[in-house]
């Protein structure tokens, strides 16, 4: 199936690729993706992504499994196919009517669902932001045979990766009886699941594991990079012939919010799973609560490339100060100790090619931004 470029809600034109391919080294079903550029009849019609459909013939190609024996729910309610799936609504009914934290209870539904495939599935939602979840774009399948379990799929990842401080742990536990994007019912599974102490520390664990490792935005700005070196190529071919973006400097801009949200969702996640949860995740980038830096400016701005950095800290600590382009590629300006008290930084990056950067600042948990202009 195809999916346009206007289809992210961002306008970044890749949420749901870049999600695509994070997803790809995690524990959930997903569909590959590939960025395309159409013609029709030699007439040029933007940019495509070429996506996996995911259906009965997905599931025999990826799984191995006999596609008539396979069953896809597409909602809570466990449609499939124009009719509820009983199954499926009846596995429903026995998590709304009883207690998970009871350890049989809890264990009959982990013979029904895999467990790990939902805490990933969950947890990647939870991270990147996915607004447009879980009323919207559910789905799951599982094998007809005796024993076989549900799997969560991962796709639609369009209104990702839009809001750094969007806690979605509250988003993904709401009890509200709301329309839409979450609510009671779409969250069931999981809040109720999380009253079971076994679950809980399998999450937690899970959560600690992947904002140590997949989530690390040396990691992501990897798959960032790949994808913008990609659109960075297209993307005014695509403005000229659609007007959407309406400008290339728009989507510059919308690229330095991406960028800005892989770069520092981590240790936002580390506040709101505290907030929310009432528990500590433990991430080296992330240690105090407090603010280190109170104060910073950066001038001149815009500059040639010979600039200064003023950093006020309350108290003595390391800081990082990065240079970010538009395509993701960081250069590290500076890494070492300052002092308490006011710090000035001079640095001289004559060679840059004009544009917009970010200068990023970390100082343990807590990290700065602001643009800077070299002209």
């Amino acid at each position: 199936m195809f999916k346009p470029f206007y289809s992210s809600w961002s306008q970044s034109g890749m949420d749901d690729y870049l999600a695509n391919r994070i997803a790809e080294n995690l524990n959930v079903c997903g569909a590959s993706s590939r960025p395309a550029v159409l013609y029709i009849n030699g007439v040029y019609r933007g940019i495509y992504f070429v996506n996996e459909k995911i259906d009965e013939y997905y599931l025999e190609s990826n799984f191995g499994v006999d596609k008539d024996s396979v069953v896809i729910v597409e909602n809570w309610e466990g449609l499939t196919n124009d009719t509820i799936y009983s199954e499926f609504s009846e596995l429903y009914d026995f998590i709304k009517n009883n207690d998970l934290s009871i350890a049989s209870n809890y264990y009959y539904v982990a013979n029904m669902i895999y467990i790990h495939n939902f805490i990933d599935y969950q947890i990647f939602e939870i991270f990147i932001a996915n607004y447009d979840w879980p009323l919207q774009n559910m789905k799951c399948w599982k094998t007809l045979s005796k024993g076989s379990k549900w799997k969560w799929i991962f796709y639609d990842g369009d209104a990702g990766f839009r809001e750094v401080k969007c806690n979605m742990f509250d988003h993904a536990m709401d009890e509200s009886d709301s329309d839409w994007p979450t609510n009671e019912f779409s969250k069931l599974f999981f809040r109720k699941l999380m009253e079971n102490n076994s679950f809980r520390i399998d999450f937690n664990a899970r959560l600690q594991e992947l904002l140590l490792t997949n989530f690390k935005k040396e990691n992501l700005l990897q798959y960032y990079s790949e994808c913008s070196n990609y659109h960075n190529n297209e993307v005014q071919r695509q403005i000229d012939k659609f007007g959407n973006p309406y400008a290339y400097e728009e989507w510059i801009r919308i690229m330095e919010n991406l960028q800005e949200f892989l770069t520092f969702r981590i240790c936002e996640l580390k506040k709101h799973y505290r907030k929310s949860l009432g528990g500590e995740l433990n991430v080296p980038d992330c240690e105090f609560e407090d603010p280190v830096l109170y104060k910073f400016e950066v001038y001149p701005n815009p500059s040639n490339g010979e600039f200064m950095c003023n950093l006020s800290l309350k108290y003595g600590a390391p800081v990082q100060v990065s240079l970010i382009n538009y395509l993701g590629q960081t250069q590290i300006l500076y890494d070492d100790f300052l002092l308490q008290g006011d710090n000035t930084i001079s640095f001289n990056k004559k060679g840059l090619a004009t544009g917009l950067y970010i200068l990023s600042i970390y100082t343990y948990d807590n990290y700065y931004s602001t643009k800077l202009m070299i002209q």
